[in-house]
């Protein structure tokens, strides 16, 4: 078969891929031919002809058949032929090249017919040149640079020149008046190198053989480290000062992007120098480096140059050992910069801006937390650009408005002290910017943030404030839209709940009790959904201030009484009916709360009232087991409460017991049941019953007897005999404790119990083994030991 002939091409046209790959194939087989006989030669000190081979090895580097990319797999080759070969000429173990050689071989090497081997082959002696002391460093360095405007293919000569560069490296003078010369010769060296580097690289824009501009970026794009190399360098002199970046590299890096006029060039090498040079340079030059973003092209992300500054400088302001004095300066001076450059007329997006200004307001806390003043100017100018833009109006742009909310979570998520935002003049107003899902969620984060610092709101400006921003949370607004993500609405009213307990002041219960007031008001006018999750958290917040007044040595204008009046107020009065299961918590805590001070009437009406819903209006029967349970709990806790009402309260809640379906539960609730009946009185408390010769309410061996044995009828009615057993040992182990804390329970009575057990042990033998689980064996044996101390004590 014949072979394909190449493709005609035109000038500046490349061959299509298949063949660019066929050409680096090639060209990497010969590279590497020459390269291995260049060495071999070389091993042999055959000098000649090693270098006729080296010569050969670069011929391959003249092609211009290749893009760029392509053209880089050839460079990074030869560059390690080439490293070997700089070897050689700083000497080896070979001992090749004597220093007399060396300087005939700068000078006949400038004689080689083919410019771009000549100037791989005199970069690579150069150093050797230098060394030896043929010539001074920077001397050599002008030479050089001189014969590398020689090659003007703009992919050649970038990895040309990039090659100067690196060959180069170790032999740049960077300190002041040394042999070779001084920091300012590696400088201008190295400055005039980055700007032929910029030009031949904004040409490739033109010369590159694609056929969209997104293709001529890309490719663009793979090489800049190629031009930024060379400010990497500058920025690794150790004899750099600041002085001389003012005065000599800045001047020509500005020069260089204002002449390129190319967004690509512009954009990276303004990026490249805010990475690479100390943030105390870009302090001592912001000024400078503005004026320079207010003359970039319109395609260049000014802001986002702008975002990496201003990210620059907060890394470096917020090392540990930071001049705090110069941040807070830094930030005022970059906040104007920024004011400046949105009021040069480049026509910047919003969503832009945000980001930019949302990096500058997070720069501001992290340097300087507690000052709010630098926050609100922030937010008042960012009101003002909006206010431009949209006039009154809310933002009718989706993007612009999650834009705006980042913008404002920053301050919330920064601040140490979440009340910080009531000093802030304008985060409502542009709370009330947004679309309706983002308002919810800045709400929601008001929320988080309140409960992660646990600021306290204090007074009725700042409650008045916090409800204007979460209100959309707990009322429909007229934007209201469905939420995506279809969540319950406990989920955004729970973080509301958790701030209600930080609504008071540390300066006195009376201030606390008219802040929450204030609140359940609110509250009471909301949706029935609404209050359901939030009436809870309200309640065990004011009855807070009943135990905090009860603490008090000194009397205050609120009492007690008037606090639980307020919360039977709030659940009895309710317009329309109150949410059932939060009532019954507040109900039972605020029952709790009334004995403990004392106020008896109060505590039977609370706990009738928790009953009453109980009964009434909770029909799942889990939550009513665990309701009853509670009640259970709460009555044996009841230390104040007179005879005849405690009666009541026990015969209920003892015939509830044997209200409850399951039979595991009933047993459950008559051994809690039990201990109702053993209950210790205040002093006072046992000194009125005593009198009224009714003591039997409180310590009643008989009711504790009846409901032991209700608890085991209960356990006898299960189904399973194996799954009896667990409950006739806790029979057991309550009768025991009644035993051992003074009860008089009939020894007969224990041994019958013992007995039933016994039996039921017998009929089960061969279950127990594989069916009783080993706690509830473990259980029972120690049981047992210490039932038979307690008898033998008794």
């Amino acid at each position: 078969m014949s072979q394909q002939p190449p493709t005609e091409l035109k000038y500046g046209q490349l061959p299509p891929e298949e063949e660019q790959e066929a050409c680096v194939k090639e060209a990497t087989e010969r590279i590497q031919g020459y390269g291995f006989l260049m060495n071999r030669q070389f091993d042999e000190h055959d000098v000649e002809e090693g270098l006729k081979y080296a010569k050969l090895m670069l011929e391959e580097m003249k092609t211009n058949m290749l893009t760029p990319i392509r053209y880089n797999e050839l460079y990074q080759l030869t560059l390690s032929h080439l490293s070997s070969l700089s070897l050689s000429f700083m000497g080896d173990e070979r001992k090749l090249f004597s220093e007399r050689r060396i300087a005939e071989l700068y000078e006949t090497l400038q004689y080689t017919p083919s410019i771009v081997p000549r100037l791989y082959l005199l970069f690579t002696v150069a150093p050797a040149f230098i060394k030896y002391g043929h010539a001074r460093a920077c001397d050599v360095m002008r030479d050089l640079i001189e014969m590398a405007r020689g090659v003007q293919h703009p992919t050649r000569a970038l990895f040309l020149r990039h090659y100067l560069l690196h060959i180069m490296k170790n032999d740049l003078p960077d300190s002041k008046n040394t042999e070779g010369g001084d920091i300012e010769d590696t400088l201008h060296f190295i400055l005039e190198n980055f700007k032929q580097m910029n030009v031949l690289w904004v040409r490739l824009e033109f010369s590159l053989d694609t056929k969209t501009a997104e293709e001529r970026k890309l490719q663009r794009s793979q090489l800049k480290q190629l031009v930024g190399s060379n400010i990497q360098r500058l920025s690794m002199l150790r004899g750099l000062e600041i002085t001389h970046y003012k005065e000599i590299v800045m001047p020509c890096i500005v020069e260089q992007i204002t002449a390129c006029r190319e967004p690509l060039a512009q954009y990276y090498i303004i990026e490249i120098i805010t990475q690479v040079f100390p943030a105390e340079f870009h302090i001592e030059t912001l000024e400078n480096l503005f004026e320079v973003l207010m003359k970039l092209e319109d395609d260049v992300s000014t802001l986002s140059l702008v975002t990496s500054i201003i990210k620059r400088l907060q890394t470096y302001f917020t090392a540990p050992d930071a001049d705090k004095t110069s941040a807070i300066t830094t930030v005022r001076l970059v906040a104007q910069q920024i004011d400046s450059l949105l009021q040069a007329g480049q026509n910047f997006s919003l969503e832009d801006t945000l980001d930019t200004l949302g990096t500058l307001l997070n720069f501001t806390l992290e340097v300087d937390t507690g000052n709010t003043s630098n926050v609100n100017s922030i937010l008042h100018f960012v009101e003002n650009h909006i206010d431009g833009i949209y006039g009154e109006a809310r933002l009718d742009n989706v993007n612009v408005s999650r834009k705006l909310r980042y913008f404002l979570v920053t301050p919330l998520r920064e601040m140490k002290d979440a009340s910080m935002i009531f000093d802030l003049d304008f985060f409502p107003v542009l709370v009330n910017r947004m679309r309706y899902q983002d308002r919810k969620l800045v709400a929601l984060e008001v929320c988080n943030g309140f409960s992660r610092t646990e600021s306290l709101i204090d007074d009725t400006e700042k409650l008045r404030a916090f409800f204007n921003i979460i209100q959309v949370l707990l009322q429909k607004p007229s934007d209201f839209e469905e939420d995506p993500d279809k969540e319950p609405i406990s989920t955004h009213l729970q973080p509301v709940a958790r701030v209600f307990h930080l609504i008071r002041s540390e300066r006195s219960p009376d201030e606390t009790f008219a802040l929450l007031t204030s609140v359940s008001t609110t509250i009471q006018k909301l949706a029935p959904e609404v209050k359901e999750n939030l009436y809870l958290s309200l309640g065990l917040s004011i009855l807070h201030v009943a135990v905090e007044i009860d603490a008090l040595e000194t009397s205050c204008e609120t009492t007690v009484r008037n606090v639980l009046q307020h919360i039977y107020s709030l659940l009895a009065q309710d317009n329309g009916d109150p949410p059932a299961i939060p009532s019954f918590w507040i109900y039972l805590e605020a029952t709790k709360i009334s004995d403990r001070c004392g106020t008896e009437a109060i505590t039977t009406e609370f706990f009738v009232s928790a009953f009453k819903l109980w009964k009434d209006s909770v029909m799942d029967s889990g939550l009513r087991y665990r309701m009853l349970i509670s009640m259970i709990r709460t009555a044996t806790e009841l230390k104040n409460l007179g005879p005849s009402p405690y009666i009541s309260i026990t015969s209920e809640l003892c015939s509830s017991a044997s209200g409850l379906l399951q039979k595991d539960q009933q047993a459950e609730a008559h051994l809690l049941c039990s201990h109702m009946f053993n209950v210790t009185r205040d002093e006072s408390q046992q000194a009125a019953t005593e009198e009224e010769d009714d003591e039997e309410a409180f310590k009643s061996p008989d009711k504790i007897k009846n409901c032991l044995v209700r608890a085991l009828k209960a356990a006898s009615a299960m189904m399973d005999p194996i799954d009896q057993l667990p409950w006739f040992y806790k029979v057991l182990g309550h009768a025991t404790y009644f035993l051992e804390n003074g009860v008089e329970l009939s020894i007969e009575w224990f041994n019958a119990l013992t007995q039933k057990i016994d039996e039921q042990h017998e009929n089960l033998a061969k279950d127990i083994e594989s069916k009783l689980s080993r706690a509830n064996k473990q259980f029972y044996l120690n049981l047992i030991r210490h039932k038979e101390k307690v008898i033998r004590f008794e």
